[in-house]
């Protein structure tokens, strides 16, 4: 017999017995015999049941790396996602609507070579059309008809990356949590060496280390990384908004997503340029940046006790005191109140640990704000590309 008998159909084994094993035996040999063959068929199970524990164990490892990989991976794809198209998201100004009426010549335009990237360009020359000198440049998309309900994703996800690419760059300054989601473009400055070009965040603040604040009170931060949050200068700002029409017809801002903010690279400056306009301003990589937003039960940063900000100064701020920011896909700063019921939490704020209503949505924004002399210089052009913009389960 070649096969384990555990691989054997009954009929086969049956045959084994009349036709191989029993034949020719006496009485006691038989039973001599059907001892011996329990004592096999013995062990093979217990060689079967150990397999089967390895096989489930096996399984569950494999389960909870997998899980793994796509909590610490937010570039991965996930399971039931929705990919939105770069031409599905338009750009328009508003003239009836304060602070909407637009400028800078602000341009949406989807990229030939990929469908779910474009960008948004920017030119501070060419001025706003307010005497405010400032607007929100709303990219939004609106679902198609039978398509409202988003009841079933979880949130949404979205990848940044800010250049500014002409003019005297508006060095502004940002606020970033500590994260290994950024994805920079490294490669030796042409104008001079590899110093010029810095990580904002990951490697460079806290692997690498340098001689000048605030990097040597990073490095010897000894808390987890994403409680640790610092000061970076140029940077952008965005924001992010969903409008969801409730039952009473009216249109509801059921989530207002701010304070993303992410490192602004001046790709057209030297370093030596960049600080003669700010002594404090960084020669940053080309910056990939991912958003991943989860709706329902939004968690304050602020409740995190121990956060450490570290100022452009050296000044400390710790816990509550330390300013919100993007923390991960569950906290982050929301400003809506979803539920429109006024409830506060802990830190007066009314935006978190409530569920999002999003059966009937009208809109999802990505939104750019500019402002002369803020986020945009008087002869500034600035591109956002923005991709990979993604609806989750």
């Amino acid at each position: 017999m070649s096969k384990k008998h555990r691989e054997q159909t009954t009929a086969e084994f049956l045959s084994y017995l009349d036709t191989e094993l029993l034949i020719g035996l006496s009485d006691r040999e038989k039973s001599t015999t059907f001892t011996e063959l329990t004592a096999k068929l013995d062990k093979e199970f217990e060689e079967t049941r150990a397999q089967r524990q390895r096989l489930l164990y096996h399984k569950k490892k494999i389960a909870a790396l997998a899980e793994t990989l796509h909590a610490d991976n937010e570039d991965l794809s996930t399971m039931g996602s929705k990919r939105i198209r770069a031409d599905a998201f338009t750009y328009a100004a508003d003239a009836n609507t304060t602070l909407y009426e637009g400028g800078l010549s602000a341009t949406w335009t989807p990229s030939g070579s990929n469908v779910f990237k474009g960008t948004f360009s920017f030119d501070g020359a060419a001025g706003f059309n307010n005497a405010e000198n400032k607007s929100w440049f709303p990219l939004k998309y609106t679902p198609p008809a039978g398509e409202e309900d988003f009841s079933e994703y979880k949130g949404f996800e979205f990848t940044s990356k800010v250049l500014s690419v002409a003019g005297s760059s508006s060095m502004y300054g940002g606020v970033m949590v500590f994260t290994e989601k950024l994805k920079s473009e490294h490669r030796i400055d042409e104008d001079s060496n590899k110093s010029h070009f810095r990580n904002p965040g990951n490697q460079y603040f806290r692997k690498k280390g340098t001689d000048f604040a605030p990097c040597q009170d990073l490095i010897n931060y000894a808390g987890e990384d994403e409680d640790l949050i610092f000061a970076i200068r140029p940077a952008y700002r965005l924001y992010a908004k969903l409008v969801n029409k409730m039952e009473d017809g009216s249109d509801r801002t059921v989530s207002d997503i701010q304070l993303l903010d992410a490192p602004k690279a001046c790709t057209h400056l030297t370093l030596t340029q960049i600080q003669a306009i700010d002594p404090d301003g960084q020669k940053w990589a080309p910056t990939k940046t991912r958003w991943r937003f989860v709706w329902d039960n939004v968690s304050d940063p602020k409740d995190n006790t121990d956060r450490k900000y570290i100022g452009k100064n050296e000044e400390v701020l710790l816990g509550a005191a330390a300013p919100r920011r993007y923390v991960n896909k569950r906290s982050y700063v929301q400003v809506a109140d979803p539920l429109a019921n006024g409830q506060v939490n802990s830190q007066g704020a009314v935006g978190y640990d409530k569920l999002c209503p999003r059966d009937n949505v009208q809109s999802l924004e990505i939104d750019p704000f500019m402002r002369t002399n803020v986020w945009i210089s008087g002869d500034e052009q600035i591109e956002i590309e923005i991709s990979d913009v993604k609806l989750f389960k």
